[in-house]
Parts: structure tokens; C-alpha cells; sequence
């Protein structure tokens, strides 16, 4: 991300062969002072250039937003100084191969940089798949990457073939510096999901679902959990109820993490573990919650009062969470209509396998998004209220997934609704000319994670939404721009090797209201049904200019 009118150099430019210089050579290093102002630290090319010229920076006489350049540019460097170093690391792996051999490499590089065993061989197989696909190489290389964003090029989307990766990272490459982590992670796992089928892929990795408890500092653990995306979830979903109820334990003091440590204990073991207090310590530490009710977890909490569960002191009652958990997926109507096998989305985690959507979907709460046919994004509804309603929040939600901040992944679910241009309170809509849309629509709605909401409310952060593409552009206190792309409602994927045209999709909108059209008791078109999971299918419609309150 660079400032506007800042450039990155076109790759292979610049004096010093990055793959030959000497970043601590003497005469490198004395020609630091030569090498130009300050700003044209975004011109140099990776290597012993840029390595002299940060060297010689003065950082406490450098203001903010050429800090941030310097920082940007050291970053670039740990990129290159990676990509380097897997070249050598990849060439022991080439030569030992994988045998013994190759453990006796891993045990030299472990010892040699200081390191476990476990990371030596990460290192030798990112060389190794970093020579197998040299296109990501050479990103790597010049910084147009990082480590991370690397590695699941080269990692993720098992069980792809060298061939089938290839051309995976071809396609997801070139869009991977704007986008997040999760985002290409979800791209090349959906890449093999779609050329090597979803079942038998699926099946595979479930049998390595597992529970893990390691050590930590003082008297804590932790316990890692390798679960199906949908369980994974679904036990995700409980604990965040739980959480929120405990909060709402009046007295309680415990923050959101720690709430949900507590709801974690508390729904695996029927009651609430907290920490002891002399004072109100439980007389009878084996009470445990009423169990009628097996179909859903339930735990006890103080109703007033004292925050330790099973507490007795002060004649503190007793009262039950039930907690109901949910998960979210996102279908296109196509795979429910039998005309594809496009995997859904499961909100927090990514694609899952189109039999396990469709499964979920026979049960579940319907909401009908109406989303461009061709880009996948949802058409934009409004209100003239300053609180979305909640249709409108979960359609927001479910357009964006994440917050709206450039590389934030955090769930949109657990983010705050934002007005993009702010809320003018005293505009009058009854003044406006007829169809002027509401101040609070989709287009000018985002989901931000309280922190990013912070800054960009109280520091100084401008951001503007392109209301064609989706695209959100920020622009930071020291002025430097980054962009944000949308994100597909409707999980199609990139491969355009289907049949279906313009009429075809058209001609589907009759089908979708079939489909999800049930009428209710009181004759009215209902789309909700029993599951516990609500599923979103992108289903095609036209674009209404103001609709007022959602038609789903």
C-alpha cells in the first residue's frame, strides 16, 4: 500500500542485483548518504540498496507518515530476506530428498538458526514448494507478499497437485495483496474443492479432527480443538452466547475473553469455574444445572450478586442461560436448484462442501439476498432510520463477512454497523426529492470491528465506498490510500466453465421463489423453517432503487 502518487518500482529495476549483492558489504553501506532523500525510499528496489538506505535512517527526526514507509519498507525486506533464504533451505531439501536424509537436513538447520526441529522442516518445505512454483517465488521476492499469504499458496487447498496449484496461484496471485489471509486461504481450499469433488475430501480431513492440551505460564493451559468447520462453528457460536449472558451477570467484571474461557468450562463441565474467593467460596462444589432439557447445553450463573457459579453466600439465587447455537451459511440458489455443485460459505470460517450446505439446508431458518448475478454482490436496500433494522443488519453482515478494514478478518457478526458517510441527524427525509434512498443503506453501511470503528471515528481515518463495485478506499492520518475489494455475496466460483447465460439466470428467479416461497398459517409467503442454522442463499434479483425495508 503506498501513499497516492507513490509508485512501487517495476520489479528487476535498480542498480544491485538483489540475488547477488551483499547487503553488509562496506562500500554498500558508505554509499547510504547517496542514495536520496527520504521519500524515494519507496522507489528503491528490494535489496542492499534499500537494506543502506533504511540503515541510515533517523528515526526520531523522521516524521509520521515517513515512519510509516520506513516500517512498510523493512517489511518488504523480511519478505526478500525470506524468499532468500528459502532458496538454500529448499536446495538441502532438493539434495537430501524425503528420507532419512531429510530429517538428518532438518536436524542440521534446527541447531544451525537455534530453532525446533518442527520449524526446520517448515522452512525446507517452503523452499522446496517456494522452487516448485516460482511465480510466488518471485512475489516473495519482491515483497509484493508476505511469509504468511506464501505459505498458503503454497500449503493450503490440499490435495492439489503441483499442476492444479500452479494454476490456482495463477489465478489468486494477482489479487492476493489487497486481500486478506482468510479470504486466499478460502480461494485455494474452494479451488480444490472444486476440481477433486467435496466428499471424499471432507472425509479425509475429519479423521484428523482432534483435541490438544499444552502447558502455558503460570498454572494455565490451552486446548486446541481440530474440528469440522460446521461443529467447529456451531461450539463456537454456544460459547459466544454463554459469554454474552455471563456478561450480563449483573456485578460480573469479567471481559469478553474472559467470559468465554468461563462459558467454555461452564458448558463442558455443567457449571461455572471461576476464580476462588475465600470469601464466597461454593458449599457444595457438585452442584450442577437442571438437565431436563438435554436438547441444548444450559449452565448455571448467579442471578445477583456474586460472579462465581454455584455460589451460595448472600442468599444468592440461581437462574439458567439456555443457549441456542447457530451457524450461518451463505448457498447459492443454483446448487439448491440441482444446477451446480458450488460449496457454501460458512460465515467466520469459508467454503464447506455443497453436501453438507444442502444438508443444513433442508432444516433451517431462511433469509432470501438478493445479489447481482454476475458479481455476486448484494443489491442495496435503505431505511430513513439512524438504526439499520435487523433484516437490513444481517443483510450488511452477510455481504461483507469480515470487517471492512483493509487485512482485518474479524467476523462481521461481532462487529458494530458503521455509517460510512455519517448520519446527518438533522436531515429531514420527508424534505428529500422522491426516491432519494435513506442515509442508512447498504451502500453507505459497514461492518467494523470496535477498534478499526474507533479510529475511524476519533483518528482521523476518511473512507469512501465505490457504490458500483463495492470497494471501500481509506485514507489514513498520514494520508496514505488503501483499498478495500468486496466481497462476494453469492460463493460462485472463478471457474466460468458453465452453460448458464443471462436468460438462464433470469429464468431461474421464478424457481427461487418456488423454492423458498412456503406459505406461513396465516397466508402470508413465509422463508423460515426449525434448524438452528440460518442459511443465506445468494439468490439472483433485480436492483430496486428503494425498497424501504427489505422484501426477504
Amino acid at each position: 500500500m503506498e501513499r497516492p502518487g507513490v509508485a512501487r518500482p517495476a520489479e528487476g529495476t535498480g542498480s544491485v542485483d538483489p540475488y547477488e549483492a551483499d547487503p553488509y558489504e562496506p562500500d554498500v553501506v558508505a554509499e547510504a548518504d547517496d542514495l536520496g532523500a527520504l521519500p524515494e525510499l519507496c522507489a528503491l528496489p528490494v535489496g542492499a540498496d534499500l537494506v543502506a538506505a533504511l540503515t541510515a535512517v533517523e528515526v526520531a527526526d523522521t516524521d509520521d507518515a515517513d515512519l510509516v514507509d520506513v516500517a512498510a519498507r523493512w517489511q518488504d525486506l523480511i519478505s526478500w530476506a525470506t524468499a532468500m533464504q528459502s532458496r538454500a533451505t529448499g536446495e538441502i531439501a532438493r539434495r537430501r530428498g524425503w528420507t532419512t536424509e531429510h530429517n538428518a537436513a532438518a536436524a542440521e538447520i534446527s541447531a544451525r538458526l537455534h530453532i525446533p526441529q518442527t520449524d526446520a522442516n517448515k522452512l525446507m518445505a517452503r523452499g522446496t514448494g517456494l522452487a516448485e512454483h516460482p511465480q510466488v517465488m518471485n512475489a516473495l521476492h519482491h515483497a509484493t507478499i508476505d511469509t504468511t499469504k506464501a505459505d498458503i499458496l503454497l500449503r493450503a487447498g490440499n490435495p492439489l497437485t503441483t499442476e492444479e496449484r500452479d494454476q490456482a496461484i495463477t489465478r489468486y496471485l494477482p489479487q492476493a495483496p489487497d486481500r486478506t489471509r482468510r479470504w486466499l486461504r478460502d480461494k485455494m481450499n474452494q479451488h480444490a474443492t472444486h476440481l477433486h469433488g467435496t466428499t471424499e475430501v471432507a472425509k479425509h480431513a475429519t479423521t484428523r479432527r482432534a483435541v490438544f492440551l499444552d502447558p502455558a505460564d503460570n498454572s494455565m493451559a490451552w486446548i486446541t480443538a481440530n474440528l469440522p468447520a460446521t461443529d467447529a462453528a456451531t461450539v463456537w457460536d454456544a460459547i459466544e452466547q454463554a459469554a454474552h449472558a455471563l456478561r450480563r451477570t449483573p456485578g460480573t467484571t469479567r471481559t469478553l475473553p474472559q467470559a468465554r474461557a468461563d462459558a467454555l468450562v461452564a458448558l463442558t463441565t455443567g457449571r461455572i469455574i471461576a476464580p476462588p474467593h475465600p470469601e464466597c467460596a461454593p458449599d457444595d462444589p457438585s452442584t450442577t444445572p437442571d438437565t431436563d432439557n438435554q436438547s441444548m447445553p444450559r449452565i448455571t450463573v448467579p442471578a445477583t450478586g456474586c460472579t462465581c457459579g454455584g455460589c451460595t453466600c448472600g442468599g444468592t439465587t440461581i437462574r439458567v442461560i439456555t443457549v441456542k447455537p447457530q451457524i450461518r451459511i451463505t448457498i447459492p440458489a443454483t446448487m439448491l436448484l440441482g444446477l451446480d455443485n458450488t460449496p457454501g460459505h460458512l460465515d467466520g470460517y469459508g467454503p464447506i462442501p455443497a453436501e453438507t450446505a444442502a444438508r443444513i439446508a433442508t432444516d433451517a431458518t431462511w433469509q432470501r439476498l438478493l445479489t447481482d448475478p454476475t458479481t455476486g454482490i448484494l443489491t442495496d436496500y435503505s431505511t430513513t432510520t439512524y438504526q439499520p433494522g435487523k433484516i437490513l443488519r444481517q443483510a450488511v453482515v452477510a455481504r461483507d463477512q469480515t470487517c471492512c478494514f483493509p487485512q482485518c478478518d474479524r467476523p462481521a457478526r461481532h462487529t458494530d454497523l458503521d455509517h460510512i458517510q455519517p448520519y446527518d441527524h438533522q436531515l429531514n427525509p420527508t424534505h428529500q426529492p422522491p426516491g432519494t434512498p435513506g442515509q442508512t443503506r447498504a451502500t453507505n453501511l459497514q461492518p467494523l470491528c470496535r477498534g478499526h470503528h474507533l479510529a475511524k471515528t476519533h483518528h482521523g481515518w476518511d473512507v469512501t465506498r465505490d457504490p458500483d463495485t463495492g470497494t471501500t478506499t481509506w485514507i489514513a492520518p498520514t494520508g496514505h490510500a488503501h483499498t478495500r475489494p468486496p466481497t462476494q455475496t453469492s460463493p460462485v466460483p472463478d471457474h466460468t466453465d458453465t452453460d448458464t447465460d443471462d436468460t438462464d439466470i433470469t429464468s431461474l428467479a421464478e424457481d427461487v421463489r418456488q423454492l423458498l416461497g412456503r406459505r406461513a398459517p396465516n397466508g402470508r409467503a413465509s422463508t423460515r423453517s426449525t434448524s438452528d442454522a440460518n442459511v443465506a442463499p445468494g439468490a439472483a434479483g433485480a436492483h430496486r432503487p428503494d425498497p424501504g425495508e427489505p422484501p426477504f
